[in-house]
């Protein structure tokens, strides 16, 4: 994906018909938005990345793609974990160009 094309206008994040305001972060194929403050809990959200979200050769999304999630019962602080991790624990015949790269929960 173009990152520069992952934006505040193409990745929303609405709670009914409010917007919910934060900065949005791209490392190669994968975008992150992190909300400015806590999510509410019990609370349903919608997520839409927008046809302004292009690859790097300018191609759009072909429609707008929309999922929602509901958030937990009591706002947690739970230490972070990780997830995924790029080049894979054990990789081989890994790229000496590898971006290397963590998802925490």
């Amino acid at each position: 994906m173009d990152p520069f094309s992952l934006t505040s206008e193409t990745f929303i994040l609405k709670q009914g018909s409010t917007l919910i305001t934060g900065s949005v972060f791209t490392l190669g194929a994968e975008s992150a938005f992190v909300p400015d403050s806590d999510l509410t809990p019990n609370t349903l959200y919608e997520v839409t990345i927008t046809t302004g979200a292009k690859d790097m050769f300018g191609n759009p999304l072909a429609a707008n793609y929309v999922w929602t999630f509901t958030t937990s019962g009591a706002a947690t602080r739970r230490p972070p974990t990780v997830v995924v991790t790029h080049p894979f624990n054990g990789e081989t015949l890994v790229p000496v160009t590898s971006f290397i790269s963590v998802v925490f929960n």
